[in-house]
């Protein structure tokens, strides 16, 4: 199951909220056992063009988490792009946290937005911050998230309505790790989740498409490459 942001339209912000599963999500996993190395920057560019059918959130972020499957809910960090009625749907950026065990915590940060920003999430082997163009949106004590435990490294466009598009542009995945050069991280699999999946459109570029169907299944595929 796709680790989400699962916030609801009308819940208050910045608080822990509960866990969901009905929303639909493509998603983009790259292999790195961050765990063995003292630092790491995992970068992209996202956009998020409006779709005026939606009627209710959708979003486009990256995240860092312990692998699924080490504990109920794995310690994760997610920063990216949302779309959402208490914003009328104009582009916001935000954040949503997940210490191991806990609720998520979700919280929309800073103004409207229109077209690319560059996330990432960067690590020390004391400090982890999530950063917009540059500018750190939070920090907090690597410790408080992550240990000994796998960690890898995540994309994802998320729709939460049946029925409603997926949106979410991304394009310059690097993944710099212990001061090295920032690269293309590898993969490990791509993610279609109930009719939702990215595309490759070239020069490492990258489009969420499809409509959100829960009849239809879930399904791990090797993504093509994106030269």
């Amino acid at each position: 199951m796709i680790l989400s942001l699962v916030c609801r339209p009308n819940q208050a912000l910045s608080q822990p909220i509960p866990h969901e599963s009905e929303n639909g999500a493509a998603a983009l996993t790259y292999w790195a056992d961050l765990r063995k190395k003292k630092s790491f920057v995992f970068s992209a560019n996202l956009d998020l063009p409006e779709l005026s059918n939606n009627q209710s959130w959708y979003c486009v972020w990256i995240m860092v988490s312990e692998l699924k499957g080490t504990s109920q809910h794995p310690s994760m960090l997610q920063v990216g792009l949302m779309r959402w009625d208490q914003s009328k749907f104009q582009m916001q950026p935000f954040i949503t946290t997940e210490q191991r065990g806990k609720n998520l915590v979700f919280k929309p940060v800073g103004e409207n937005l229109t077209g690319y920003h560059r996330f990432a999430v960067a690590d020390d082997p004391s400090t982890i911050e999530l950063r917009m163009d540059g500018k750190v949106l939070m920090s907090a004590p690597r410790k408080d998230f992550f240990k000994d435990e796998i960690i890898y490294v995540k994309i994802a466009a998320e729709v939460y309505a049946v029925g409603e598009r997926a949106s979410g542009l991304v394009n310059d995945v690097t993944l710099a790790t212990d001061g090295d050069k920032e690269e293309t991280p590898s993969f490990y699999a791509a993610f279609e989740d109930r009719g939702l999946k990215f595309v490759c459109k070239g020069k490492g570029r990258w489009e969420a498409t499809g409509r959100f169907d829960p009849a239809q299944r879930f399904v791990q595929y090797e993504p093509p490459p994106c030269p």
